[in-house]
């Protein structure tokens, strides 16, 4: 982050949504790229509005997990929408433009932290034009199954994130930054066959390795930040296809929610 310390996620995030507690997953799966996850949860708001964000060049997509009717939410001053969040829907925000919501209804959400130099390389290693900008309506309730689904996996972690499997984060985290690339970037998708991407057998292990390791208690346990990068620990996989792997975690965990 250059120096910068975010308010992206984590404590500092949660100060400014009047909460205490605010557990959190950092992963740089990325080069020189922070990508995160914060859980809040709060039962008794204090019916006043969040507080200012730093602004930064960054997105955050939240997840709501529970219903949230007629949410206030303004962008850069001015009041964008009133929308009812069911449970499953998501929104994205844009940290440049001050987003800010009215704190009146108790609320369970995931944040998922999203930075432009993620973006950047997220492009890069899917050898793709950089996203310029993403196309989303502020304020507005999304029901994506993907984003829905992957958060859905995250909740064992965040309710034991010191004992959060580390393989298994990379790729749930790795995978939203490739959806949100495609779906609101409008990233190409990976498409085969791809010089160094993954092989049909390393897809199939790929999967077998994300389902073996989805409750967050398989090997490669450890701290909550996730600092060795991911290319250099998905051996036997190429660097160029880790996108392609992120897909993997993305279907297996639609395959995972339909199934349950």
């Amino acid at each position: 982050m250059d120096g910068v310390m975010t308010e992206g996620y984590g404590q500092r995030f949660g100060e400014r949504l009047r909460v205490e507690n605010a557990p959190a997953i950092v992963t740089r799966a990325l080069r020189n790229a922070d990508m995160a996850v914060t859980e809040i949860r709060c039962d008794n708001p204090p019916l006043e509005m969040t507080g200012a964000f730093q602004r930064e060049d960054a997105f955050v997509i939240t997840l709501h997990l529970c219903d949230r009717p007629n949410h206030e939410y303004w962008e850069d001053g001015r009041r964008a929408l009133v929308c009812d969040f069911r449970a499953g829907e998501s929104c994205l925000h844009d940290l440049k433009r001050d987003p800010s919501a009215l704190l009146d209804k108790p609320y369970h959400t995931l944040f998922f932290y999203l930075p432009r130099v993620a973006l950047d390389a997220i492009a890069d290693e899917a050898n793709v034009p950089r996203i310029r900008d993403l196309s989303y309506k502020p304020g507005a309730a999304v029901n994506d199954a993907t984003i829905s689904s992957l958060g859905s996996l995250l909740l064992p972690a965040l309710s034991r994130p010191d004992q959060a499997n580390r393989l298994s984060v990379d790729y749930v985290l790795l995978a939203v930054g490739v959806h949100i690339a495609q779906t609101n970037g409008g990233m190409r998708p990976v498409s085969r066959p791809v010089r160094g991407g993954l092989a049909p057998w390393q897809e199939r292990r790929a999967k077998e390795m994300i389902a073996a390791n989805l409750d967050g208690q398989g090997a490669g346990a450890g701290m909550p930040v996730i600092r060795r990068p991911f290319f250099a620990r998905v051996s036997p996989f190429r660097r160029s296809g880790a996108a392609q792997l992120a897909n993997c975690a993305a279907h297996r965990a639609v395959e995972e929610k339909a199934t349950r």
